[in-house]
């Protein structure tokens, strides 16, 4: 069915869709340029759109043939110029005459792509996005999830995609350590948290790390039970449509990374390290993964009850979060921490032994789940680690009422151990057997963390 469609400054305007109420009331919807797909010529005078239908959830792509009318005081050639004053974005243009030719209709639809695709180079929709699918995370649902509701966005706008599905853990590491870093714009993890964490370190095992990791910014669809990546870098949005839209027209931004160094071996992490209660509740309880998010409220409730102490070091240096244009000029002059475990620590450091500790947390994303705001104050480029750190002197009750401001993240206005750190080390003082990085278990040994400043690119939203 034709329907009229009139160009506006945020998208094309068309009437909605007939209900009770629209013989009293016209009513118009927007599709917003940025959620448009495609366009190209249908019938004669019209044009198909695509685009992401907000209307319901799960948003999901729709097609509209539309005839579409623009300014009476506009001819073609200022259409066909993105930069004419006469299609300002707070502009509304008034009905006209409609383009009847294929000539005219044309035009409108190269505008319309344009405006559509303003921040997204054209270009890398010649390209091929590797994703790669870990069908065994979360709830089981990341496969039938991505090919319901995200690859249609990706088909629907050209975005060319490679997809592999993992058969065993460690697998994603291994292929982003072999493949060739020319033949991909970026990689996109349909998971948890833990398979990203397993394609950045084979990126950085690579040796040509730099520029793999300059090259090929990586994404999340949040298939697991965490997603915190996700979360953060699409400021809480949870919907896969608007993900995949975000990630097939975003761009890849430079944050920092995290260095951990055990013995002689070397980790990247970008999301957090965990010792005690969390670190219990998080690869403490693998075996609830069919509870799914729900696995870490269990985890979390049965161990504060507990009063279990994890004795352990913490030395740290302290930081402050860098300006905007303080980030402007933070470089990563390599992937390698200028020290590691087996060097002395920082002279200066702060030295704190708890006997009774409780949590120790450290994050450079504000969301560790679709119910922690963790650390709101976390920025992806100021140089720094949030910390936060508390024993069990403060009550199990407290400890729980803590844990359930983290949805909000209204604890830190509580917390007087929540600080900014630019370098740490911690030492366990017991055979405590948790120690999660990124969500993954490592041996809870000694370790030592440090910012890698702009340490690899990562697909954020342009909007």
């Amino acid at each position: 069915m034709v329907v009229e469609g009139r160009l506006s400054g945020a998208g094309i305007s068309i009437p909605s869709e007939g209900s009770f109420l629209s013989c009293f009331q016209k009513r118009n919807t927007i599709i917003k340029y940025h959620d448009i797909l495609s366009v190209e010529r249908d019938v004669p005078g019209c044009t198909q759109v695509r685009y992401l239908c907000r209307s319901s959830k799960p948003y999901r792509v729709r097609r509209r043939t539309l005839r579409i009318r623009t300014s009476s005081d506009m001819d073609l050639e200022e259409l066909a110029d993105p930069t004419s004053e006469s299609l300002l974005p707070s502009q509304e243009m008034p009905r006209n005459s409609t383009q009847s030719t294929n000539d005219e209709v044309d035009i409108v639809n190269r505008y319309i792509e344009q405006r559509a695709f303003a921040h997204h180079d054209l270009t890398k929709r010649n390209h091929t996005a590797l994703v790669i699918i870990n069908p065994h995370s979360g709830k089981n649902k990341a496969e039938r999830l991505y090919n319901e509701l995200a690859a249609p966005v990706f088909a629907a706008c050209g975005f060319k995609t490679a997809v592999m599905v993992t058969k065993y853990a460690g697998e994603a590491k291994k292929v982003a350590h072999e493949l060739d870093a020319k033949n991909f714009c970026c990689i996109i993890c349909v998971s948890g948290d833990g398979l990203i964490h397993e394609v950045l370190n084979g990126l950085t095992s690579r040796s040509d790390s730099s520029d793999a990791l300059n090259r090929l910014p990586l994404a999340q669809l949040p298939g697991g039970s965490g997603n915190a990546l996700s979360l953060s870098l699409n400021h809480g949005e949870t919907e896969w449509g608007a993900l995949a839209l975000g990630i097939a027209k975003g761009s890849g931004d430079l944050i920092d990374l995290m260095a951990i160094t055990q013995k002689d071996t070397i980790y990247y992490s970008f999301l957090s390290q965990t010792f005690g209660i969390v670190a219990g509740c998080d690869v403490g309880t693998e075996h609830l993964r069919w509870m799914g998010p729900m696995r870490f409220r269990y985890g979390i409730v049965t161990r504060c009850l507990s009063k279990h102490k994890y004795p352990c070091k913490i030395e740290y240096v302290p930081g402050s979060a860098a300006t905007d244009d303080e980030q402007a000029d933070i470089v990563n002059p390599n992937l390698k921490p200028l020290k590691t475990i087996n060097d002395e620590f920082d002279p200066n450091a702060v030295v704190e032994v708890h006997k009774n500790l409780s949590m120790f947390y450290v994050g450079k994303t504000k969301w560790m789940a679709g119910d922690a705001l963790v650390f709101p104050l976390a920025k992806p480029l100021d140089g720094c680690m949030d910390m936060m750190v508390w024993d069990t002197d403060i009550g199990s009750i407290n400890a729980l009422r803590m844990l359930i401001k983290f949805e909000t993240g209204a604890h830190v206005n509580h917390v007087p151990f929540y600080k900014k750190v630019s370098s740490y080390r911690l030492t366990p003082l017991n055979d405590e057997p948790h120690l999660s990085i990124d969500g993954e278990a490592y041996p809870p040994e000694p370790f030592q963390v440090d910012v890698i400043p702009r340490g690899a690119r990562f697909i954020t939203p342009n909007y």
